[in-house]
């Protein structure tokens, strides 16, 4: 539970609703950032049991501002895949992807931001339970104005609590780049 001031910059999705872009240095969510399972992309689904996914920002601002003292935040966001665009490890890797590329900015530079899954070309599991995922991702280093395909692979594993932990995960542009980034190593392969 986040109390006032919260900390987080929303911003407004095209169809209405906001998605969570960043914390803000010193609100309580940065305070509580390790322990949150957010990342820039989640949409905000309701504010006090208030359905506020397709709401304007100015009216979802209003109900943040109108006399609520605290949020819980995580049980309200979505993810930005639903269960039916990707699966477990898939939408993990794009988490993470968010969240490596969205705290460095040399990513950020070289990156930009995934907006959205396109395709998944394949999936495999390792004898040794291992999840090995390959898709593309849209990207925008300009807010939206232009976008290029990215191949995303991703090597993840389930854990005990029925999350999905990313052990790998790498990233090449398509159009030419001639380079593969790195944004997490598997220390067991």
């Amino acid at each position: 539970t986040l109390a006032k001031p919260l900390g987080i910059v929303l911003e407004e999705r095209d169809g209405g609703g906001v998605r969570f872009d960043s914390f803000q240095e010193g609100g309580a969510a940065a305070e509580q950032a390790a322990a949150l399972d957010i990342a820039p992309g989640d949409r905000l689904l309701a504010v006090e049991g208030v359905d506020v996914s397709r709401r304007g920002f100015d009216a979802v601002m209003d109900l943040l501002d109108d006399g609520l003292d605290t949020l819980d935040i995580t049980p309200n966001l979505a993810k930005s895949l639903s269960a039916d665009d990707a699966d477990l490890t898939v939408r993990a890797a794009v988490r993470e992807t968010r969240r490596i590329v969205g705290a460095s900015g040399d990513q950020q530079a070289s990156l930009g931001s995934l907006l959205r899954v396109e395709i998944v070309p394949g999936a495999g599991v390792r004898p040794d339970g291992r999840c090995l995922v390959r898709f593309f991702g849209i990207f925008t280093t300009d807010g939206g104005a232009s976008t290029y395909s990215c191949n995303l692979s991703a090597t993840g594993r389930r854990r005990e609590d029925g999350s999905t932990e990313i052990l790998a995960l790498s990233a090449a542009k398509d159009e030419g780049w001639g380079q593969t980034i790195d944004l997490r190593r598997d220390a067991g392969s």
